[in-house]
């Protein structure tokens, strides 16, 4: 079987907790034990459980909101601030991939490559990603868009739970 997450927050849960995805979900849950902060303790993603669960691919997100002011995890003063995490998310993932952890994919022909090479080997083929983002907060201008292109998003929604800049 091969399962798809259409909704993965992979960095955030790496760069904001601060969790060690390579970890087994055990091994991260021993690091977060004693610790009060909501969601501590309790996770349920990491690198080898998505293996395990024959996770060959997910959509991975990247968020830094705006407007709500609701999460001092996500949310942020200015554009140029969610740009700047939103990027800080992105190098979390290509370093990642520069270690052989992940792979993003970003056409169909490295979709297809992929699939294949993981109905071939799935213990061994890095876990496939498609790049999206949580509101559009991180998008300064809309001279931006090609630039996030060329790193890769590939799915975008103008706002998350409500308010946005767009």
């Amino acid at each position: 079987m091969i399962v798809i997450d259409s909704h993965l927050d992979i960095a955030m849960n790496a760069f904001y907790l601060n969790r060690d995805l390579r970890k087994s979900v055990a091994g991260i849950r021993e690091d977060e034990a004693g610790m009060t902060e909501k969601g501590r303790g309790c996770n349920v993603l990491s690198f080898p459980e998505m293996r395990r669960t024959e996770m060959a691919l997910c959509f991975c997100t990247m968020i830094a909101r705006t407007k709500s002011g609701r999460h001092d995890m996500i949310d942020v003063r200015t554009q140029e601030i969610a740009y700047a995490r939103a990027q800080g998310e992105l190098a979390y993932y290509r370093e990642m991939e520069r270690q052989g952890d992940i792979r993003m994919i970003s056409d169909w022909p490295a979709l297809d490559a992929h699939m294949k090479e993981w109905k071939a080997d799935p213990e061994n083929t890095p876990l496939g990603m498609i790049l999206t983002m949580e509101g559009a907060d991180p998008i300064v201008d809309l001279d931006q868009l090609p630039l996030w292109w060329n790193d890769g998003l590939r799915a975008l929604s103008l706002a998350h739970y409500g308010p946005s800049e767009y």
